[in-house]
């Protein structure tokens, strides 16, 4: 009894609902002069656009009906008659669909179906039997008995080829393919081959997808087509949810955005419209493009948009366009099951640069609670189009984020936006390189009973003697006999919001409180930033109270890399011995520099694009290892891979061993790759230069020196230029060292040289491309000091006055980190600046090179890119001899300052002109057209360029 209340209850509530919403859409059609709804074929081209509340009530019509009608179907007949009136329906549609019945029925009359049958071959009786099927679903009607007329649906398909498409896709495409569903599951339980979809069984097709099967016939083409541009014709697909829901406008002028599978560039030309100041790249197929050239001037494009340009492209493919703001997914990834869709994501990867997004504007699945019958049905009915078509679903958010995580943990998905009224919701995923670390925090602390280091991870910042409030501009860190100093922390994002967060970070700290120290948290380290007003006072203090070493040995993980250890002889030689020897190592890189270039850039007859990162990390290796071990070592393949790989393994054994806790490390470290690879590299240099050691030894005393090294330079003059170096630190030992000893020096000069070297030329290089202004002016230089040889020598070396200001210009514009003169304090007191801080022992300091190089009080247009900045200064009265390159002070700290600048630097800065020179002489350079100057990312201090960024070059006649 109760049961037959609750049906009562139910059917009346709905009928009421019915009535109620009924009664406002008829009062809304009354009150503006529109038609009641009906089905006369003379109200047929009526479009109503209700206004939200109107759409409200329709929709609970809708849904009030399709629950009525399933509660008087009952549970017997909705089971064993499931889906008959819509298969009769389909079937229907199907029969009118084939014989072409909607063309042969009169636009204003009537046809009988005598002469029906005549049209068609078919006998009166079956038309008879199908059409009166059909006008159950209001298809045709049969206003007296044996005449077929059109109803309001009919004439849609009469007068419109789209919609009769639309049938045709439905019936003939789609129909089949949603019966073979679970065919395709039964070959593919997985359901991730596209290639196996209901369709693709059901037509018999053997193309890797769909779209693939779509391509090779026309007429299937256009009814997809038309069937998906009426699909998504409706208010609720208007571009001004994509233009209106995301800050264009807040990009910054020339951010380049790419349309991924942006077809005939809708999507852009409407961004480009709302943010003209951006540059717009539309990819897509070539056929694509080419049906964008028909299209020009219609549906709302603008093709004349100078800021909006198309290039073919696949996105399964490697993404060309590099480090682009924006990289939009406009209706793309629902096409696709999981497994493509990963692909898509990860095609991604190497273009993009730190802090960028893929904006995915997609359909989204609504939680199951908040959809209403009608709206249920309807987006389940498109979720089986999906898994019909091509194994693909339309996903809820955590599948969106499920999948993001799937191609790769950096990929964050960091908003999502479903607009009122929209079909598409737009999900913004960031960009985050370093997010799959594990978040650290590190703090080195001292006491009073020693140095305390501390690590927590994915826990909140905990340092010893510090209270930090949150933070956010002008927060204070209070630290035990210590004072006040200004904290920011950028571990949560840890390097890479941006390209420049952590210079965006410290910039404000600077301008707020230029004369206080202040906390700047990294991943690995935290360091306590000191103004510039104490760079004279760092820079002579000895190790017993601020020690470098001390730090190299912490941060490069000397246990593992040698850096900080104690090397007394290679230390010798490189300050003593390299700098005053810079003559003789320049006669080895001039030596190597042909075979160098030409072997990692190569002879680029044509327009050709060179990693750069890549081609001058090898050159670096080459021309360095010539001047360490000389011919044939370094030119050994697996000398050379071991030299190049080296500094990159020392980063990653850095990032896996500080996310390790003190008490773990030394079980897990021995164990890790990042280690034993460290280790590999070590055995490396041991096994290939014991066997020159043995050799140099044999020489040295069947000449009859006591030592290798001693001999004059000129004894030399009959050797091919190399080694030298080598040659040098033998020297500096008193006994005949080992081959590990000498191993060590290699390696400490591997990651010393190598890693600055190439970052340097790499920013040099993207300077000279993006700035070519001066190229023909540093040419003419060459000429004038080389003369016709243009090789470099110990005399023209000093004269090349404009590519030595350029260099020093670049490394201002583009440093090796945001602070330098790093020392971590050993004093048993700390160490007490001039503001009266007093930093306490076991902290690292650094001194702010970013404040220096953009200081507009030294430098006049801080900001802008003068290549000749440095030479102009030169000419000046008393300047001839500052502002060089490898000069250091108060205005130049980016090679540091005082007893531990560094020694290297005039070996580096010779080598740099060595290829320099030889690049400019013999190569042309220009950026990839498709992207602007490549931008760098932090690591932690450090500035890094984007190592998978191309130049242009062509080999000069």
């Amino acid at each position: 009894m109760s049961s037959q209340t609750e049906f009562g209850s139910r059917a009346a509530s709905l009928a009421s609902i019915i009535s109620e919403h009924t009664a406002k859409v008829e009062a809304y059609h009354k009150e503006n002069d529109i038609p009641s709804l009906n089905f006369d074929p003379k109200d047929t081209f009526i479009d109503i656009k209700y206004p939200i509340d109107i759409e409200a009530s329709k929709t609970a019509v809708l849904d009030a009906t399709a629950e009525l009608n399933d509660l008087f179907t009952g549970p017997r007949a909705l089971v064993s008659n499931p889906g008959f009136p819509l298969l009769v329906k389909f079937v229907t549609l199907r029969f009118i669909y084939q014989f072409k019945l909607v063309e042969k029925v009169p636009l204003d009359g009537e046809i009988s179906y005598v002469e029906l049958s005549k049209e068609t071959g078919l006998k009166a009786a079956t038309l008879q039997q199908l059409l009166r099927a059909a006008m159950t679903f209001q298809l045709f009607r049969e206003q007296r008995p044996g005449y077929v007329s059109h109803t309001s649906v009919t004439l849609f398909l009469l007068r419109s080829e789209v919609f009769r498409d639309c049938t045709g896709f439905t019936t003939e495409d789609m129909m089949p393919a949603c019966f073979a569903i679970v065919d395709s599951l039964l070959a593919d339980p997985t359901a991730s081959d596209p290639s196996k979809s209901g369709y693709m069984i059901a037509h018999g097709a053997s193309d890797p997808s769909f779209y693939m099967h779509l391509a090779k016939d026309a007429e299937k083409m256009r009814r997809f087509t038309n069937c998906m541009s009426q699909a998504t014709a409706g208010p609720q697909w208007s571009m001004h949810y994509l233009t209106d829901f995301f800050p264009w406008t807040s990009l910054e002028a020339g951010a380049t955005v790419v349309d991924v599978g942006g077809s005939t560039g809708k999507a852009a030309y409407a961004i480009a419209e709302k943010a003209p100041e951006l540059q717009l790249i539309v990819q897509d197929t070539a056929e694509a493009m080419a049906a964008a050239e028909q299209q020009k001037g219609q549906n709302g494009d603008r093709p004349d948009s100078g800021n909006v340009r198309h290039m073919a492209a696949n996105f399964f493919e490697e993404q060309s366009v590099k480090n682009a703001d924006v990289y939009l997914f406009r209706s793309v990834f629902h096409n696709w099951p999981d497994s493509q869709a990963v692909g898509i994501l990860k095609a991604q990867i190497s273009a993009m640069k730190p802090g960028a997004k893929i904006l995915i504007m997609d359909e989204l699945m609504p939680d199951a609670e908040k959809m209403t019958l009608s709206t249920a049905r309807t987006q389940r009915l498109m979720d089986m189009a999906m898994l019909a078509l091509g194994n693909s679903r339309i996903r809820d958010e955590p599948s969106w984020r499920a999948l993001c995580q799937e191609a790769d943990s950096r990929f964050q998905l960091e908003k999502v936006t479903h607009p009122e009224g929209s079909m598409l919701a737009l999900m913004e995923v960031v960009w985050t390189p370093y997010k799959n670390h594990p978040r650290l925090s590190y703090f080195e602390a001292g006491g009073p009973f020693g140095s305390i280091n501390i690590n927590i991870i994915g826990g909140s910042e905990i340092t010893l003697f510090v209270k930090q409030k949150p933070h956010y501009h002008g927060s204070r860190v209070e630290r035990k006999f210590s004072g006040v100093f200004p904290a920011w922390d950028s571990r949560s994002n840890w390097t890479a919001r941006s390209g420049h967060f952590q210079v965006d970070e410290s910039r404000p700290t600077h301008k707020e409180c230029p004369e206080t120290p202040f906390v700047l948290s990294q991943f690995g380290m935290s360091a306590v930033i000191l103004p510039t007003s104490e760079i004279e006072t760092v820079k002579s203090l000895p190790e017993s109270q601020l020690s470098i070493k001390h730090h190299h040995y912490n941060v490069f993980l000397g246990e593992y890399s040698y850096m900080g250890t104690k090397a007394d002889e290679f230390d010798a030689a490189m300050r003593h011995i390299l700098v005053r020897n810079t003559p003789v190592i320049l006669e080895s890189f001039v030596a190597e520099v042909d075979y160098a270039v030409d072997k990692y850039i190569g002879k680029c007859e044509e327009w050709t694009p060179i990693k750069v990162r890549h081609a001058m990390s090898m050159a670096a290796s080459a021309m360095s290892g010539r001047a360490f071990v000389g011919l044939p070592l370094c030119r050994d393949p697996e000398w050379v891979a071991s030299t190049t790989s080296y500094t990159q393994d020392v980063s990653r054994a850095y990032i896996y061993l500080r996310s390790l806790s003190w008490f773990t490390k030394p079980f897990l470290a021995p164990f890790s790759p990042e280690v034993r690879s460290l280790l590999r590299h070590r055995k490396v240099n041991v096994e290939k230069l014991e066997p020159l050691l043995r050799a140099k030894q044999a020489k040295s005393a069947q000449d009859g020196d006591e030592k290798q090294g001693q001999r004059s330079f000129e004894t030399r003059a009959n050797d091919p230029p190399g080694g030298e170096m080598l040659d040098w630190f033998i020297s500096r030992y008193r006994k005949s060292p080992t081959a590990h000893q000498l191993a060590r020096d290699q390696l400490l000069v591997t990651f010393a040289s190598i890693y600055n070297l190439s970052n340097a030329l790499s920013y040099i290089i993207f300077d000279l491309a993006a700035y070519p202004e001066h190229v023909e002016e540093l040419r003419q230089e060459l000429k004038e000091v080389t003369g016709t040889t243009g090789v470099i020598d110990k005399i023209s070396l000093p004269k090349l006055r404009k590519l030595d200001s350029f260099i020093r210009e670049s490394q201002r514009m583009s440093p090796p980190s945001i602070a330098n003169i790093p020392r971590f304090v050993t004093s048993p007191s700390g160490f007490q600046t001039s503001t009266g801080h007093v930093i306490p022992p076991g902290n690292t300091i650094m001194v702010r090179a970013d404040a220096i190089n953009r200081d507009a009080n030294l430098w006049p247009e801080p900001d802008k890119f003068d290549g000749l900045r440095f030479s102009k200064l030169r000419e000046q009265a008393g300047n001839d001899n500052k502002f060089q390159h490898t000069s250091t002070g108060a205005d130049n700290i980016n090679f540091g300052h005082g007893i531990w600048a560094c020694p290297g630097r005039f070996f580096a800065s010779a080598e740099i002109k060595v290829i320099l020179a030889y690049i400019i002489t013999n190569y042309d350079l220009e950026l990839k057209p498709e992207t602007g100057k490549p931008g760098s990312f932090h690591y932690g201090f450090a500035i890094l360029p984007d190592s998978e960024a191309e130049i242009m070059f062509k080999r000069r006649d």
